[in-house]
């Protein structure tokens, strides 16, 4: 009767120790799904803190070469603001007291791999009326050439037999368009 009595204990506590050792097995596999789940959970978080980080990085870079930027852009003319320009070298002539008036514009060849339109216009006035002009067209800060220059000095009647001396310049210039 030990005997058996013995067998039964040895029977249920062998049972037991299976039942454990599978419970331990489960919970193991349960812990380890949860850690690796918990890991990928984590690297997205790293990922995600890298992106906000390299968000505000390139917020900042943007932000510091701002006037850096705008220069670089005031040195090209803007296909869709070429009219803008033309109007910008009139008034131009308006700031020296000269005339300036515009001659033809040359749109160039869009399969360059530089892509400049050419302007042809005329400025009247004073010699120092047109020098003034032309050196403020000169020290523009747009990507501008000035290819062409010719002065003439012509004499105008005013009022009767009173001349006038008038220079006029012809100016020919190419201004660097930029075009995406």
């Amino acid at each position: 009767m030990i005997k058996s009595n013995s067998k039964k204990v040895f029977t249920v506590l062998l049972l037991l120790n299976m039942a454990v050792l599978v419970a331990i097995g489960i919970l193991a596999t349960l812990i380890r799904g949860n850690y690796v789940s918990a890991l990928q959970f984590r690297q997205e978080s790293v990922d995600e803190l890298a992106k906000i980080s390299d968000v505000v990085s390139l917020k900042q870079v943007v932000s510091e070469t701002d006037e850096e930027r705008q220069y670089i852009n005031s040195l090209f003319v803007d296909k869709d603001q070429v009219i803008d320009f033309l109007e910008f070298l009139e008034s131009l002539g308006e700031l020296s007291g000269a005339d300036v008036n515009v001659i033809s514009v040359d749109e160039g060849s869009p399969e360059a791999p530089t892509e400049y339109t050419t302007i042809n216009f005329e400025i009247i006035g004073t010699w120092a009326q047109v020098f003034k002009t032309v050196s403020l067209i000169d020290h523009l800060t747009a990507a501008l050439s000035v290819s062409r220059i010719q002065i003439n000095k012509n004499y105008v009647s005013t009022s009767g037999k009173t001349q006038e001396l008038l220079w006029s310049a012809i100016v020919e210039a190419r201004v660097l368009k930029l075009h995406f």
